[in-house]
Order: structure tokens, then C-alpha cells, then sequence
């Protein structure tokens, strides 16, 4: 018989885990609503979405949400869920309007010698895109890696 410890780190341990995080989020789990719970089971969320929504919304207002978000991208609903954290004086429906705005674009000239140019465009031929997607390509990574922007692999 197992008694109330109160303590995630020791029912980790007695359990053979190293984390307690994993026992974390089965508890957290274990509230979330059943029609969350199916859209989980059904590949349409990921269990951490499922908890955050029912965490910060509640367990009805996160079904409405949760019905909402199933139809972003994994990388849409984290900025989705994101900005609902951030922002928790708007409402869901607000976030997600401003979360799924296309992103604004502000056109820059670039010069390139004769041979980055060159190679720009055999890469860009090899990926089936354009030079100025390419371009952007190679920008974002290279923020990403170098901790400028977040690109949300983390």
C-alpha cells in the first residue's frame, strides 16, 4: 500500500524514475477532460498542449480552445499557447487571432558578389524554391542557432 508522500521527486524514486517531470505530467494529465483526452489519442494534440490548456483555461473553456487549435500545426498551437500565457488578459479567441496573423514582411536590398550569387541560386534550384525563400532560410537558421529569435525547436 502506497501513501501520500505529497513529494513528486519521491514517488519518482520509488518508482524507478531519475525525473520527477514524468510524474508531473501524469498528474497533470489526469485532469484534463476526456473529449481533450480523445483529441490527445487521436494524434490531434500533444499531452503537454492537452495539460497547459486545461491548466490555464479550465476544463470547459480548454475543450472549446482545444477544438479550435486541432486544426493549427504543432508550431502554430505552441505560439498559440504561448501567447495565451503571455497575454492572459485577452481572450483565447484574441490570442488565436494574432497568433495565426501571417507575419508582417518588410523587403531589404542585399549585395552579393558574382559567386554567392551563383551558389545562392544553384541552393535555391536544389530546394525548389526561390533566392529571396532560400535567403530567408538561411536567416532564420542562422538567428535560431545563434539565439536571436526563437524558432521554437526548444
Amino acid at each position: 500500500k502506497m501513501r501520500r508522500t505529497g513529494n513528486y521527486a519521491v514517488v519518482a524514486r520509488m518508482l524507478g524514475y531519475k525525473s520527477d517531470s514524468t510524474i508531473r505530467k501524469w498528474t497533470g494529465y489526469h485532469g484534463v477532460p476526456e473529449e481533450i483526452k480523445e483529441m490527445k489519442d487521436r494524434g490531434q494534440l500533444e499531452i503537454d498542449e492537452a495539460i497547459k490548456l486545461k491548466n490555464m483555461l479550465g476544463p470547459s473553456k480548454a475543450v472549446d480552445v482545444a477544438k479550435q487549435i486541432i486544426t493549427f500545426p504543432k508550431d502554430q498551437r505552441t505560439k498559440i499557447l504561448r501567447g495565451m500565457k503571455t497575454w492572459t488578459a485577452l481572450e483565447p479567441e484574441e490570442v488565436i487571432s494574432i497568433a495565426t496573423r501571417p507575419p508582417k514582411e518588410k523587403p531589404v536590398t542585399v549585395k552579393f558578389m558574382t559567386s554567392i550569387l551563383t551558389a545562392l541560386e544553384r541552393a535555391a534550384a536544389a530546394r525548389g524554391e526561390t533566392s529571396s525563400q532560400t535567403v530567408q532560410h538561411i536567416v532564420r537558421e542562422w538567428l535560431g542557432k545563434h539565439h536571436y529569435i526563437d524558432t521554437g525547436d526548444r
